[in-house]
């Protein structure tokens, strides 16, 4: 992840992009010098920015039910000590 001033870049790890093996107009597969179609190269970034976005949901999701549950934790503690209190003043 790169900062700079209020904005943030997340930089992608080498194993988040995984590339596919081309084959060239002979039919053999190409060596891994070899250069990718402009299409395809647009295709890996797609994939993997839709990846990344899908992670961040998920990481949102797991943080918001992560809140939920400490709420309704709190609740029901203040909820009990409620009842206790209101039984005390009966």
């Amino acid at each position: 992840m790169v900062s700079q001033e209020s904005f943030t870049k997340i930089l992608f790890e080498p194993e988040q992009i995984q590339l596919g093996v081309l084959t060239n107009q002979g039919g053999r597969k190409t060596s891994p010098k070899e250069t990718f179609t402009a299409q395809q190269v647009e295709q890996k970034i797609a994939e993997a920015l839709a990846e990344r976005e899908r992670e961040q949901i998920k990481a949102e999701l797991r943080k918001f039910i992560e809140i939920h549950d400490t709420a309704i934790q709190a609740a029901t503690v203040e909820l009990k000590a409620t009842q206790e209190h209101s039984q005390k003043m009966a």
